[in-house]
């Protein structure tokens, strides 16, 4: 893989990212409620790692903060795998169409 493309393909995952992840804040701000309804069985994964790493001591009742926090940076991570899943499916579906004899 050349460098151009490499370069290319970071760069839509980045700008992918970062629109999945605006989109999935905009909603949590806008549809609060349905939002946390929805995606908290998709967060309790990253949860379960929160809680793993976050001290006992910080994990209090009504820590606002930190529940925000690990909802934040769950947003964040998962709209970058989202954005990966994207883009490399988006380069192998115009692999499959160009032709063998144009490569």
């Amino acid at each position: 893989v050349s460098r151009e493309i490499m370069k290319r393909i970071l760069t839509q995952w980045s700008l992918t990212s970062g629109v999945l992840c605006l989109l999935a804040v905009l909603a949590l701000i806008l549809f609060t409620r349905s939002f946390l309804e929805l995606s908290e069985p998709m967060l309790e994964a990253w949860f379960w790692c929160c809680k793993i790493v976050t001290p006992k001591e910080s994990q209090t009742l009504g820590n606002i903060p930190l529940a925000l926090a690990w909802v934040f940076s769950g947003l964040a991570i998962y709209s970058m795998l989202l954005g990966a899943i994207l883009v490399v499916s988006s380069e192998g579906i115009k692999k499959l169409r160009i032709p063998k004899n144009r490569q």
